[in-house]
């Protein structure tokens, strides 16, 4: 949807998302923490450039149609060894 992503570090999130470039990974669970994180984003007005870059990312490497193309090459490589 364009809306960038704040997780908390996690396995999944970490492995997809890159801090501050496609979305916002953030280390603990302090609530101010992530309100003056959220807050600074809203200030600089990136967020549609960060939200962008996140959907982006998602539609060019994780989407079913892609991750089944991927998945069936490294099968197929699999057995023809």
């Amino acid at each position: 949807m364009g809306v960038p992503v704040i997780t908390y570090k996690a396995a999944g999130p970490i492995d997809i998302i890159e801090n501050d470039v496609d979305g916002i990974v953030m280390s603990n669970f302090n609530t101010e923490r992530w309100a003056d994180k959220i807050y600074t984003h809203l200030i600089e007005d990136d967020l549609k450039t960060m939200g962008e870059k996140g959907k982006k990312k998602i539609i060019d490497k994780y989407l079913w149609p892609t991750v089944a193309t991927s998945y069936y090459k490294k099968y197929k490589e699999i057995i023809r060894d």
